[in-house]
C-alpha cells in the first residue's frame, strides 16, 4: 500500500478539516452522596459547634430575654336572636361564612388604635414594671406606650371553630397578664359601645338605597311603556309577543322581495336591452338611402305564422303542384304552361310585399310592446323598493325596540337583585342589633408559670441546623467554583472530550514502586503498571482502526507527566512484541535519555540538521523490541526543522522501520511545538495532571489539537488522588491483590 507523499499518512489524508471549535465544558455535575463521603467530618463537626452554639444561645435567651406569654380566650356568638344564645347555642341561626367573616373583622378590632390607646392609658397597664421604659422624668409617655402594645399585643382566630385569642409576650409573668387582661377589657367596652349605634347607622344606609333603587325601577318600567305603546296595566309579554310578530312579518317580506325585486331588474335589464337592440334597427329604417331593414329572425319567423301570409302559402303551393300537372300533360312550351308560371310568379310577389308589410307592421307592434313593457317593470320595480324600503325601516324600529326594552328590563332586573341584597343586609343589621353583643370572654390570662421563649427545640435544633446548612453552603461553593481536573468525570464533561485511561499517583501504587518513569518496567504487577496496561489496550485499538503509527503524547502544564507516559506505554508496547521507537521530541528540556540510561546524542536534533541519518542516531535500550531516538545535543534552533520537509522526512523514514512511534512534546502552554508535530503525527494524546490542569486549558488544547491533521485520541489523567469517600485507594488494592498468586488447592492458611 502506497503512502501519502509529504510525511502524511493514509488516515490523515482520510481525516476530516478542522473540527469545530468545543464549547467550554460545563459546571461539573455535584454527587451529594460523594460530597457527604468526602466531607462527613466537616458536617459532623458543624453539628457538634451548632449544638454548642445552641446550648449557648438557649442559657443567655434564658437569662438575659426570656419572654412569658399570657392568652385571653373569647367565644365569639353566631348571627342569631337572643333566643339562640339563652339556650346555649353558640352559633345561632348565622351561617359558618358570616361568622368567619365577623371573626376575622373582630381579630383586626381587638388590635386597632382605639382599644390600644384606652388600655395604654389605664391605671393597670400604668402601674407594671413594663411600662416604665416609657416613663421620662416621672411623666408616662402614653403614646409610646400605644406604639408598643401594637409591636406585643397579637390576637387570631381558631381555624374552625369560634374561638378567638389574644396574646402578650413580656420578660414578666405578672405584667404579660395584666397588661393583656387590662386590653381585653378595654375591647369589651370598646365592643359594648359600638355594637348597636354603627350598625343602626348601617341599617338606615341601606334603607335609604332601597328606597332610591325602587324609585329607579318606577322609572325604569315607565319608560318600558312608552316603549311597548300600552297603559300601566297592560300585558307586557303579550305586547312583546306582538313586537316579535311584527319583527318576523318585516324579516319574511324582506325575504321575499329581495329576491324578487332582483329578478324584476333583471327582467328589466334584458328589455331594456333588446328595446334598444329594436330601436336601432327602426333608426337605421328611416335613414335616407339605407336599403331595407334586416328585421331580426323571430320578427320575421312570427309574421311568416300569420293566416294571410299562410293563405298565400297555401295558394302558392296548389299552382306549384297544376303547374307541375301542366307541364307533364302540355310540355314546358305551352300556353297553359306560361300562363301557370305567370301567375305562381304573380303570387309569390305578392306574398313577398304582403310578408314585408306583415313584419314591419309586427315588428313596430313588438317595439310599442317593449316599451309598454319595460314602463310597466319600472314602476313594479319602484313599488317593490317602496315596499322594501318600508319594511326595512320597519324592521329597523320593531328591532330597536325590542333591544331598548330588553336593556331596560336587564337594568330593572340587576337593580331588583341589589334590592333583595340590601334588604337582606338590613334583615341581618336588624338581628344583629335585636342580638346585641356577639363577643364574651371565657376565660381571663392567668399569670403564666412557664417560658414561652426560649424553648429547648426552637433555639438549639435551629442553631444546629443552620451551622449545618452554612458549612454545606461553603463546601457547595468550594465544589462550583472548583475549575481543576481531579477525576475523569471532570474531562467526560467536556464535550467531544473521551477519557482514554487513568494512571495513579505513584504512592497510592501498593507495590511502591520507586520511579513512575519505569514503573511497569519494575513493578510489572502493579496498580501503576496495570493502569498503562488498559491505556495500551485502548491506544492499540484505536491505532488499528486508524491505521495510526506515530502517536505525539503532549502534556498540558509542566510537570503533567507525559515522559513517565511515554516510557510506561513503550514497555508495554515492547512486551506484546511491537517494535517501538520513542523520539523525545521535548528539545527544550529533554530527559527521555536520562530514563533509559543512553547517551543524549546524536539524536533527533542532528537527525533534523541532516549531519547525522536516523538509523545512525536511533538507540537500542535495555527493554527488549523498545528503541530511542534522544533529543540530541544540537538542539539550537531545531524548533524551525519541525517541518514536513525536515520532521516530516524522519517520521516516513522511522514508520518503515518500526510498528509504533511515540514522541514525547514539551507542554503546549510553554511552547507551540507540539502543535507543529500534531500537523505530521497520525495521532495525539493530550496528558493533563490531577489538581493541576484546569478545565479551561484542557478545553482550549483539545480544540488546538482537535483542528490538527492527527486524530485526537483521548485525554489520559495522571496522577489520580484518593478523594475522601471515594473508591479509588480499595480498588487500587483489590487490582494489587488480584495479581498476586493464589496459594494451592488444600493449602493450610
Amino acid at each position: 500500500m502506497s503512502r501519502a507523499p509529504s510525511g502524511v499518512t493514509a488516515a490523515q489524508a482520510a481525516k476530516p478539516g478542522p473540527a469545530p471549535i468545543t464549547p467550554p465544558a460545563a459546571i461539573a455535575a455535584i454527587d451529594p452522596l460523594r460530597l457527604l463521603r468526602a466531607y462527613y467530618p466537616w458536617f459532623i463537626g458543624a453539628a457538634v459547634f451548632g449544638l454548642v452554639l445552641g446550648v449557648i444561645l438557649f442559657v443567655l435567651f434564658s437569662k438575659f430575654m426570656p419572654k412569658y406569654t399570657a392568652t385571653v380566650t373569647f367565644q365569639a356568638l353566631g348571627a342569631g336572636t337572643a333566643a339562640d344564645t339563652a339556650s346555649g347555642s353558640t352559633l345561632g341561626s348565622g351561617s359558618v361564612a358570616e361568622l368567619e367573616k365577623y371573626m376575622a373583622s373582630q381579630v383586626f378590632v381587638m388590635k386597632s388604635d382605639i382599644v390600644l390607646r384606652q388600655a395604654a392609658e389605664s391605671a393597670v397597664i400604668r402601674n407594671t414594671s413594663w411600662a416604665k421604659k416609657y416613663t421620662r422624668n416621672g411623666v408616662y409617655d402614653a403614646a409610646e406606650a400605644l406604639k408598643g402594645l401594637r409591636d406585643a399585643v397579637s390576637a387570631r382566630a381558631l381555624p374552625d371553630t369560634n374561638i378567638m385569642q389574644m396574646s402578650m409576650a413580656t420578660s414578666n409573668p405578672n405584667d404579660s397578664a395584666n397588661i393583656i387582661n387590662e386590653v381585653a377589657r378595654a375591647y369589651e367596652a370598646h365592643n359594648k359601645r359600638s355594637s348597636v349605634s354603627p350598625q343602626t347607622e348601617y341599617r338606615d344606609h341601606l334603607d335609604r338605597q332601597v328606597r332610591q333603587l325602587r324609585a329607579e325601577v318606577s322609572d325604569l318600567d315607565r319608560a318600558a311603556e312608552r316603549l311597548l305603546g300600552g297603559g300601566p296595566d297592560a300585558d307586557r309579554a303579550a305586547q312583546l309577543t306582538s313586537l316579535n310578530q311584527q319583527s318576523t312579518e318585516y324579516f319574511v317580506e324582506l325575504q321575499q322581495l329581495q329576491p324578487a325585486l332582483t329578478q324584476l331588474r333583471q327582467q328589466l335589464s334584458s328589455t331594456n336591452e333588446q328595446l334598444q337592440r329594436y330601436e336601432a334597427l327602426m333608426k337605421q329604417a328611416s335613414a335616407p338611402g339605407e336599403a331595407g331593414v334586416v328585421y331580426p329572425e323571430e320578427i320575421r319567423a312570427g309574421a311568416e305564422q300569420g293566416q294571410i301570409i299562410q293563405q298565400m302559402d297555401g295558394q302558392i303551393a296548389v299552382l306549384k303542384a297544376d303547374l307541375r300537372a301542366a307541364r307533364v300533360e302540355f310540355g314546358d312550351n305551352h300556353r297553359e304552361v306560361q300562363r301557370l308560371e305567370r301567375t305562381l310568379q304573380s303570387r309569390i310577389d305578392e306574398r313577398k310585399a304582403m310578408l314585408d308589410q306583415k313584419t314591419a307592421e309586427l315588428f313596430a307592434q313588438t317595439v310599442q310592446n317593449l316599451r309598454n313593457a319595460v314602463s310597466n317593470l319600472t314602476a313594479t320595480g319602484a313599488t317593490l323598493e317602496d315596499r322594501l324600503e318600508q319594511a326595512k325601516k320597519g324592521l329597523n324600529d320593531v328591532t330597536l325596540r325590542i333591544k331598548q326594552y330588553e336593556d331596560i328590563m336587564e337594568v330593572r332586573k340587576q337593580k331588583l337583585e341589589s334590592i333583595a341584597d340590601f334588604e337582606r343586609q338590613m334583615a341581618e343589621m336588624t338581628l344583629k342589633i335585636d342580638q346585641g353583643e356577639r363577643v364574651e370572654i371565657i376565660t381571663l390570662a392567668p399569670v403564666p408559670d412557664e417560658k414561652s421563649f426560649p424553648k429547648v427545640l426552637t433555639v438549639i435544633a435551629p442553631t444546629a441546623v443552620l451551622c449545618v446548612g452554612l458549612v454545606g453552603g461553603v463546601i457547595l461553593l468550594k465544589e462550583v467554583r472548583e475549575q481543576r481536573i481531579r477525576s475523569p468525570q471532570d474531562i467526560a464533561m467536556i464535550p467531544r472530550t473521551r477519557v482514554l485511561g487513568v494512571v495513579p499517583e505513584l504512592k497510592m501504587d501498593p507495590s511502591q514502586p520507586e520511579r513512575a518513569e519505569t514503573a511497569s518496567r519494575d513493578k510489572p504487577q502493579g496498580a501503576f503498571a496495570e493502569s498503562m496496561r488498559q491505556i495500551r489496550t485502548a491506544i492499540v485499538k484505536e491505532a488499528t482502526e486508524s491505521d495510526a503509527q506515530t502517536i505525539l503524547f503532549v502534556g498540558g502544564m509542566p510537570g503533567s507527566g507525559s515522559s513517565s507516559i511515554v516510557t510506561n506505554l513503550a514497555f508495554n508496547l515492547g512486551a506484546i512484541d511491537k517494535n517501538v521507537l520513542v523520539i523525545d521530541a521535548n528539545i527544550r528540556r529533554p530527559s527521555l535519555h536520562r530514563i533509559f540510561g543512553v547517551p543524549q546524542g546524536p539524536g533527533l536534533a542532528e537527525v533534523l540538521t541532516g549531519s547525522v541519518p536516523l538509523s545512525s542516531a536511533v538507540q537500542a535500550t535495555s527493554t527488549r523490541n523498545v528503541s530511542i531516538l534522544a533529543a540530541g545535543t544540537a538542539t539550537a534552533g531545531c524548533s524551525e526543522k519541525l517541518t514536513p520537509q525536515c520532521m516530516g522526512r524522519v517520521l516516513e523514514e522511522a514508520r518503515g522501520k518500526f510498528d509504533m512511534i511515540l514522541l514525547d512534546a514539551a507542554p503546549a502552554v510553554v511552547a507551540g511545538d507540539a502543535f507543529a508535530l500534531a500537523s505530521l503525527c497520525d495521532a495525539a494524546v493530550l496528558v493533563v495532571k490531577a489538581y493541576s490542569e484546569k478545565r479551561g486549558l484542557v478545553v482550549r488544547l483539545r480544540n488546538q489539537l482537535g483542528d490538527s491533521r492527527a486524530k485526537f485520541l483521548g485525554v489520559i489523567v495522571n496522577a489520580i488522588r484518593p478523594s475522601a469517600g471515594g473508591y479509588l485507594k480499595r480498588n487500587l488494592q483489590a487490582t494489587m491483590e488480584y495479581q498476586q498468586p493464589q496459594p494451592a488447592a488444600g493449602a493450610k492458611a
